[in-house]
């Protein structure tokens, strides 16, 4: 085994603690583009090292302390009119917000797991949680709905036989079955709100949001082939660290 790599990246990361990393930048020309970075790549270097993994090299190169110039904030973009009028709108209606754990069976079959209190609370659902992705809020005429979902697919024997029976949903439609009583629901009204919300939603909008997750789900597929069968070169970085002004 070359020992000569693993020198060489502690001798690294002993000049990283020596010195200050303040910046790093790719080393193209396509990099050097604001004021800060096309004054690092003028300095003169003090010391330079070069470490190679794989086929990227990264450079770290010891400059004196520059006099950077100071960047203006970033602007603030104003509220658009549109912006403005859609917050005046929804500040009128009952604002609801849940946060759940959805496990897709096929079928198909959601459950959902939420926290209310001390209080865990199990549904089960005939929606399909996936084709939700990129949905986070729902505005009927009197509630904005918003959740936050981890969406994970289960197989089939992680929801028995018998289970599914005792369900006894009807997959053709939304809806949800909730293992809580009445009273129990009623103490935490917040999340079952939004599954209505999200019922209602569904049963009028699914046959769009499943065409919208498929034709996802192919560009994804597309990217990832094209990324395997064409691979982007990554371009070598240089980052450049002086010890800190006093």
């Amino acid at each position: 085994m070359n020992a000569y790599p693993v020198a060489l990246r502690l001798g690294l990361l002993a000049l990283l603690a020596y010195v200050c990393p303040v910046s790093a930048q790719t080393a193209t020309p396509a990099a050097v583009t604001d004021p800060a970075s096309a004054l690092l790549s003028r300095a003169t270097p003090l010391a330079r090292r070069t470490v190679a993994l794989g086929e990227h090299r990264i450079t770290l190169v010891r400059i004196r302390t520059p006099h950077l110039p100071v960047l203006p904030p970033a602007p603030v973009r104003p509220p658009t009119a549109e912006e403005l009028a859609t917050e005046a709108r929804q500040a009128t209606k009952l604002q609801v917000f849940a946060s759940f754990m959805a496990t897709i069976y096929p079928g198909p079959v959601t459950e959902i797991v939420w926290q209310d209190g001390a209080r865990t609370f199990r549904a089960y659902s005939s929606i399909d949680f996936r084709f939700l992705q990129g949905l986070s809020q729902i505005e009927t005429d009197t509630v904005v709905a918003s959740w936050f979902c981890v969406p994970m697919e289960g197989d089939e024997t992680g929801l028995s036989v018998k289970l599914r029976a005792r369900l006894g949903l009807d997959l053709l439609h939304a809806g949800y079955l909730v293992d809580a009583t009445a009273e129990e629901m009623e103490a935490a009204p917040e999340a079952f709100a939004v599954l209505d919300a999200i019922q209602d939603y569904y049963e009028a909008n699914h046959r769009q949001l499943a065409a919208a997750y498929w034709k996802t789900q192919a560009e994804n597929e597309a990217r990832e082939s094209d990324l395997l069968a064409h691979p982007p070169v990554r371009p070598d970085t240089t980052v450049y660290v002086w010890k800190p002004a006093n």
